[in-house]
């Protein structure tokens, strides 16, 4: 599965959720994550209690695993103070070899 697969499943996840309403996917995009070929999705919505949140999401699958990263807040104010320190934590992000 290519990584684009994988967003268009995440996004998918996202609108079929029955907790979240008018969502809306603001960016759906390659990016790397780990050092590997990976998504960026980029995505409004409103929860369960009618706030506005704003989440980001970044994933790759390895071998056989999928690895979603993602952060969601607020949309007003607090996603963009924080989305900085998240998008630095992507950055850091390694995937280890198992050690059995």
């Amino acid at each position: 599965m290519t990584p684009q697969e994988l967003a268009e499943l995440v996004i998918d996840d996202i609108r079929a959720s029955e907790a979240l309403t008018e969502a809306r996917v603001l960016e759906n995009a390659p990016a790397p994550v780990g050092g590997r070929k990976g998504f960026r999705v980029l995505a409004t919505f409103r929860d369960a209690r009618g706030l506005a949140r704003k989440i980001a999401i970044y994933g790759l699958l390895d071998e056989k695993r999928f690895y979603r990263l993602f952060y969601v807040a607020p949309e007003r104010h607090y996603f963009a103070r924080d989305l900085p320190v998240f998008e630095e934590l992507v950055r850091s992000f390694r995937l280890r070899a198992v050690q059995l």
